[in-house]
Order: C-alpha cells, then structure tokens, then sequence
C-alpha cells in the first residue's frame, strides 16, 4: 500500500477568491473527477502494486465526508492530531552508546539510508518521490538517528503556518525501539522548531498505534483535533 495525502493531512483544493458558492461546489466535483480518473489510470498499469488514494478531513468536516462519500470513499480510521506546546522547557535524552543523530543529507545516498531503515521499520514506508516532494519544501528538515552508518531512526519537521510546525514520519527501527531513540529524535526537532519562533509542534498518529499514542502523550503532547481517514479504492 503507497497512501497519498497532502504533507498536513488536508486535501488541497484552489479556487479563485471571487467564485460563488456554487461555482466552487462545481468546481470541486470537476477537480475530484480528475484526480480520480488519473489515479484509475495509474492503477490499471501498475497492477502489481496495491495503491489507493487516501483523502483526511477534519472530523467535524461533514460537507467534505459527504462529499467524498458521494464520489465512492469509504470511511477507513480516525487519525488523532496531537499537540504540543513548545514553551515547555527542553527535555536531554541520553542516546545508547554508538547512536548519533543529525541532519539527513537529501542526497541521493541520504535519500537511500533513510529508505532503507523506514522500509525496515514501517508498515507504510515513505517512497523516493515521497521524500523528494518533502525536501522541496524550503521549511522541511529530517533529522535522522545512525548507528554506524545505517539510519535507525528519523523524524522530519516543517512549518505549518507562523506558529506551528510538523513533528512527522517519526520511525525507528525495531532493534533500536524503547531505547529513548525515538524521544531523543523528537526533541532535536523541538529544539529546530523552538529556533524557528514556532510555538506549537503538532503530528498524526493512526488511532489504533497504541505504542505511538503512549509516548506521545508520555511526552507532552495533547489532543488537538482528529482527522477523518477516507479512502478510494
């Protein structure tokens, strides 16, 4: 499965500021129907590969749930946004011996560790495109955990407006895990964040990853809104 969704979790949609109610409701529907259409295409010539367009919206966005439903959606999972707030002081993680962690060169070498170790270590690992689009983005910067000179671990931020910056695709890889890799990894990237004036951290988590959800929570972050996971096959 290669899920495909906007870097915040949001659909992305453009209209002209000037576009009546209607218009933009037709406007809409026209645009959804090209991105579908497009990725039926994409499907019938990669049929060895599962793929499907994966859609969130606020859950209290009911217009945009019916909306999706009337294209043929399912509703699939509740994605909880979580919060952190960043005035909170900095929080030193001693790293197991060997561990080092530092900024990812977006090379082609540092774009094949980081892969690697998320294929090792996620059930939806990031794609070379997926991590391509991310590194054009002037605010994005993946802080990645090495043992030696394998990834073990990583986290990537970007701003999500003056205030509030991304904490996402956090992983580490299953030998690593409950060694406080993933805690120190989180902590360098408040620290990015803190430097920026950015004042909130926020992530996504899938509702049913217990473990994620505790040591989320067991550091500070709080629920902030959930997200509506839907899904076209």
């Amino acid at each position: 499965d290669q899920p495909a969704c906007a870097a915040d979790g949001h659909p992305r949609l453009s209209l002209h500021p000037g576009a009546t109610p209607a218009e933009a409701v037709e406007a809409q529907s026209l645009l959804m129907d090209a991105v579908l259409a497009r990725y039926r295409a994409v499907r019938a010539t990669h049929t060895e590969t599962n793929l499907i367009l994966r859609i969130c919206t606020e859950s209290g966005d009911l217009s945009g749930m019916a909306f999706h439903l009337s294209k043929g959606a399912s509703l699939e999972n509740l994605i909880p946004v979580l919060a952190y707030d960043l005035s909170q002081p900095a929080v030193r993680v001693e790293l197991p011996e060997g561990v080092r962690i530092e900024p990812l060169t977006t090379d082609d070498a540092g774009i094949a560790a980081y892969i690697q170790a998320d294929l090792a270590a996620s059930e939806v690992p990031d794609s070379e495109a997926d991590m391509r689009f991310r590194s054009g983005n002037p605010s994005f910067r993946c802080f990645v955990a090495w043992f030696g000179d394998e990834v073990i671990g990583s986290v990537s931020i970007w701003d999500m407006g003056e205030e509030r910056g991304a904490t996402e695709n956090i992983f580490v890889v299953p030998a690593f895990r409950r060694q406080r890799v993933a805690r120190a990894l989180i902590e360098t990237a408040f620290d990015a964040l803190r430097e920026r004036g950015r004042k909130v951290a926020t992530l996504s988590v899938m509702g049913t990853n217990l473990p994620a959800l505790k040591l989320y929570q067991d550091m500070g972050y709080r629920l902030s809104f959930n997200l509506v996971e839907m899904v076209y096959r």
